[in-house]
């Protein structure tokens, strides 16, 4: 790897990142959670934890933010481990990019709350915001990691009930597939931290069984026709960068307002280190640009 600012964060999440001391899900789920806040620089924020019919979820405002301008957020984390709370810096930069208030969700983990369970938490949180007046117009979807792919499973199901959509979406390295068919998953091993072997864990936790390819598990295997426009963004490096580009080649084939980016050399997430990554910031202000189009 060329970039030595990259590496140098890819050998610290690798030897010690939440998955090197690998141990019981809530183990893993503290770990996660204290290496990301880890993170986090302070910022001058308007923060207010809510429920949305028992559903936790965190407002998440910089300075810079406008009222007319939301954006629901679902983190990563593996439908497993991470928060609202250790997704805050994320939150954070992207409210200060696109001029939006984030609210970011406390959805339902695996292995106790299996599939279907995160997708029904986040449709349900996408249809209380809607419900209590923010017009379809004025809404944005983001998320991260799996927090991505629940994006695009929303979408689906926002539009199976025919409910007004949203104005776009933002998926930052979305689970494509989970079933990992991609050539990445061999070519990109040892560029990426995450590896097989974890991408199988997430996968039986999840699923409990279920079949992955259900649209709403791995949206490669979605009719993503009607959705609206979308930005894709995946890491040069990153172990499922296979899926992702299918899923975006997908979507530009099904007529989605597509706009795919590649960031050279980028591992899995590296958006979540922006503070120490410069390739994270540009990403997020990329974001934040392409949700300000989506709602001048």
């Amino acid at each position: 790897m060329s970039n030595q600012n990259a590496s140098a964060i890819l050998k610290l999440i690798v030897e010690e990142g939440p998955q090197a001391r690998a141990g019981s899900i809530p183990e893993l789920r503290l770990a996660v959670s204290r290496f990301y806040e880890g993170f986090a620089t302070p910022m001058r924020l308007a923060l207010q934890d809510i429920h949305l019919d028992g559903l936790p979820g965190r407002w998440i405002g910089a300075t810079e933010a406008e009222p007319h301008r939301t954006v629901l957020f679902f983190h990563g984390g593996g439908y497993s481990t991470g928060s609202a709370s250790d997704h805050q810096d994320l939150c954070a930069r992207l409210s200060a990019a696109s001029g939006a208030r984030v609210l970011s969700i406390d959805y339902r983990l695996a292995p106790e709350n299996p599939f279907p369970a995160a997708v029904e938490d986040c449709l349900a949180a996408c249809i209380w915001l809607l419900e209590r007046g923010v017009p379809p117009k004025r809404l944005a979807l983001a998320g991260i990691s799996s927090g991505a792919s629940l994006v695009v499973a929303t979408l689906l199901g926002l539009r199976d009930l025919g409910r007004a959509l949203p104005a776009g979406a933002v998926c930052m390295s979305p689970v494509a597939d989970l079933a990992f068919p991609g050539e990445s998953m061999r070519a990109n091993q040892g560029l990426d931290w995450l590896a097989p072997q974890r991408l199988e864990a997430i996968r039986a936790n999840y699923l409990a069984g279920a079949d992955p390819a259900n649209p709403l598990a791995s949206p490669i295997k979605a009719d993503l026709r009607g959705l609206p426009p979308l930005l894709i963004q995946a890491g040069g490096h990153e172990i499922m960068r296979d899926d992702i580009r299918a899923l975006a080649d997908k979507a530009g084939a099904a007529g989605v307002d597509l706009t795919y980016e590649e960031a050279p050399e980028m591992f899995h997430g590296w958006q979540l280190f922006a503070s120490r990554l410069a390739e994270g910031e540009a990403a997020i202000a990329r974001a934040g640009d392409y949700i300000k189009k989506l709602i001048p």
